[in-house]
């Protein structure tokens, strides 16, 4: 089985692959998050894992825009994988006041701060695309200057996989900090009738007073649990939003589509995102 993830090696969404898949599993590394969803619509990847949350920083806002546009994909299940951040310098480097540049994407940097501010005050701070991307440039730039001053934010399996030395491990600024991931493909999932499952579904109001009081006032009604909700743009003008969120419902539990039948009677948009069970 092929799955796309968000690349390159040794960045968190190919940690929770190798977490989540076989060895026999074929991984196959992503520019983007946009790019491991059109693999899987396509039909090049069988399933494909990209990220949706993070307990420090929020959700992924690419993950939601691309489901938005992205037809017949869904979400099979999820998981969460703890984050430790650590930091990676070139071999030579003995001395953490003497780096001048320090590179990871922007939610990894965020999360470090405290880190970067107390160690690497001197740094001057750059976003990459990703945490992995970031360890193989370095890697590339110390093949050519092996005294280079730089240093990476990144997973402990980027030293061993690019060849930087781990300066420090865990590097955090809290020690709860989690990535949600979300496992796709191009069929549903059937009801896991062992565990809690959950919906996630993307809707727009009409533009009228208490509309969407009255949709969430439908959960609590029901004693249906939401577990999330987050606001989107709906790239249609300012004011105009587009609601995400989870609700503690499979779709082929009795009780979902009367709870969608009233729903929708407020929706100008309405959109399924799957039903999906937590992978331990």
């Amino acid at each position: 089985m092929k799955i796309s993830y968000l690349g390159p090696e040794g960045s968190y969404s190919h940690i929770a692959a190798k977490n989540i898949f076989s060895q026999k599993d074929e991984f196959i590394p992503a520019s983007t998050i946009t790019n491991a969803l059109h693999d899987l619509s396509s039909g090049l990847v069988h399933k494909a894992l990209v990220p949706v949350e993070n307990s420090s920083s929020g959700g992924v806002a690419e993950t939601i825009e691309a489901f938005q546009s992205i037809e017949d994909i869904y979400i099979n299940n999820e998981y969460i994988l703890p984050i430790k951040h650590a930091l990676l310098v070139p071999p030579s480097c003995d001395d953490l006041s003497s780096i001048n540049e320090v590179r990871a994407h922007h939610m990894a940097l965020n999360q470090c701060m405290d880190f970067i501010r107390s160690n690497l005050a001197n740094a001057e701070i750059l976003p990459s695309s990703s945490n992995s991307s970031a360890a193989k440039a370095l890697a590339a730039k110390v093949a050519n200057d092996p005294n280079i001053k730089s240093a990476v934010i990144a997973s402990d399996l980027c030293a061993e996989i690019y060849n930087l030395k781990l300066a420090k491990s865990e590097i955090n600024d809290s020690n709860m900090n989690e990535t949600r991931f979300w496992i796709c493909s191009k069929e549903p999932a059937d009801l896991n009738t062992q565990a809690k499952n959950k919906t996630t579904v993307i809707f727009q109001t009409k533009d009228e007073p208490g509309s969407l009081q009255t949709v969430l006032r439908l959960f609590a009604v029901n004693n249906i649990n939401l577990s999330r909700i987050e606001s989107r743009p709906a790239k249609k003008g300012i004011g105009e939003y587009l609601f995400l969120i989870d609700f503690d419902l499979h779709r082929d539990q009795n009780s979902y589509e009367e709870l969608l039948r009233q729903a929708k009677q407020h929706f100008t948009y309405f959109k399924w995102l799957g039903s999906y069970s937590l992978i331990n």
